[in-house]
């Protein structure tokens, strides 16, 4: 696409949203605000890369991660104009401010970052780990005021699982981490077995602190072997998904009902497609 079309189809875009949102557009819209717009930009977020994973995964069309991405980005220049109707920033001013991040943080492509190695230096980031190490540096020691902790700059309204993933990654960075993965293994069996003791002492609040801990540990193991642990857990739903709703077709279609009664039989169709699934692998 050439630049002419790509701004062409931008500003008939920004033209739509402005109409949904001055004097005599939509209803809805007008009522919106940026806080109202919180959810629909994490939800339109998790289809698009729900979209992105179904694309590779099925061998579908890019269609439904065409149509996603387009509701991204709906949500955030809906939320820019907000913040432009009420005179604080336009959304040319999102996008500036973008522009010139990105040049400060990949000094080692357009080398305008001072302090940092240019593209013409045999010393400048050259792999994926050394480009995102120097990023968090730029972001941490050139933009970000001095803070009280590394932790502070980790959003407060992340997902929980999200923010677990930050706040190890911050301790890891400064040195709070296992040498190698069986110390994260053992670290899992010890949160394990706490978790198992408060389940037999009764405590509501020792199973919830428990499992928080299974939980957190589980999510650094995920960061320690860079994987991610939300499209892990994404893959685990769906995994979960497809088995139950071959075992509830199953049930059907040998006349069981899903009761506790029929657990056997639920644990039979759920193990056959297990079998399925290796079969296709």
């Amino acid at each position: 696409m050439k630049n002419s079309q790509l701004i062409e189809s931008f500003e008939a875009l920004f033209n739509v949203i402005k109409r949904l949102r001055d004097p005599g557009g939509c209803p809805w819209d007008i009522a919106q605000t940026p806080m109202s717009m919180r959810r629909p930009l994490l939800e339109e977020a998790y289809e698009a890369a729900d979209a992105i994973e179904e694309h590779k995964t099925s061998g579908k069309d890019a269609e439904h991660v065409k149509e996603e991405l387009g509701d991204v980005l709906l949500n955030v220049l809906m939320i820019s104009y907000m913040y432009e109707q009420e005179g604080l920033f336009s959304a040319a001013d999102v996008m500036k401010n973008l522009t010139e991040k990105l040049i400060r943080r990949h000094p080692h492509v357009f080398g305008e970052t001072e302090g940092y190695e240019g593209p013409e230096s045999d010393k400048k980031a050259s792999t994926p780990e050394s480009v995102l190490n120097q990023w968090e540096n730029i972001k941490e020691k050139i933009e970000k005021p001095k803070a009280e902790s590394i932790l502070d700059s980790i959003p407060k309204n992340f997902p929980p699982m999200l923010r677990a993933l930050k706040i190890s990654k911050k301790a890891a960075k400064a040195g709070f981490e296992w040498n190698e993965i069986g110390g994260v293994i053992e670290k899992i069996k010890e949160e394990t077995e706490e978790f198992a003791e408060a389940v037999k002492s009764g405590s509501q609040s020792a199973m919830e602190d428990e499992i928080g801990d299974v939980f957190f540990v589980a999510v650094n193991a995920a960061r320690f072997l860079k994987i991610d642990p939300e499209l892990a857990l994404m893959h685990a739903n769906k995994k979960f998904e497809s088995r139950f709703r071959f075992v509830e077709a199953e049930m059907k279609k040998n006349g069981f009902d899903l009761l506790p009664e029929n657990s056997e039989k639920m644990e039979e169709f759920w193990n056959k497609a297990k079998l399925k699934e290796k079969s296709k692998n």
